[in-house]
């Protein structure tokens, strides 16, 4: 059996570090936000649905 594909979310991480706002691919209307400074941080989340990407 092949396993299935899983779509990656085309989020623009370029931007997200930059501190422009990036939509969010899951609820299509919220932007990623973080409390820190989004040039070190390691956390962002949407504003609208909660999805979380997190940079280890």
């Amino acid at each position: 059996m092949e396993e299935a594909e899983m779509k990656k979310p085309e989020i623009d991480f370029e931007k997200l570090r930059a501190g422009k706002e990036v939509i969010c691919p899951k609820c299509k209307t919220g932007i990623f936000r973080t409390e820190h400074d989004p040039k070190t941080t390691h956390n962002f989340k949407c504003d609208k649905c909660g999805m979380m990407i997190n940079f280890d």
